[in-house]
């Protein structure tokens, strides 16, 4: 899947966290230093994987639902991870992305700079082939 080559206006380094969310028995964090998500388990308080989705800049958030977790980033809407693997399964990008939340049976995105909010069916994101 494309990913974002880091630019000057983005900052790379080591992982910093600074959003996370809990479910599928661990702590997530997105690394703003490089992009980079952690999963840190429950029970040893651990960080168990690091994966790299090319992240790296400013804002974002993170959450955890429906099988999957989600992160967004403005100019990359969704990437969705695979707790089973560990892997990012699904990143999208393009013109959206701010907070993403799941819940009610859906995934809910904002677009800052559109001003609105989307509510999407995860399971129709997870059939969506990258183009």
């Amino acid at each position: 899947m494309p990913r974002r080559k880091p630019g000057p206006t983005h900052d790379i380094g080591p992982p910093t966290p600074r959003f996370l969310a809990v479910g599928e028995a661990a702590v997530w964090t997105l690394n703003q230093g490089d992009g980079s998500i952690s999963r840190v388990d429950i029970a040893t308080n651990k960080v168990v994987a690091t994966i790299q989705a090319g992240l790296s800049g400013r804002g974002g958030e993170i959450a955890v639902g429906e099988g999957s977790v989600w992160v967004t980033l403005f100019d990359f809407p969704i990437t969705r991870i695979d707790p089973a693997t560990n892997k990012v399964a699904q990143q999208f990008f393009g013109p959206g992305g701010d907070a993403i939340r799941v819940g009610l049976g859906s995934v809910w995105l904002t677009n800052l700079k559109q001003g609105n909010v989307w509510r999407l069916d995860p399971r129709r994101i997870e059939a969506t082939l990258p183009q």
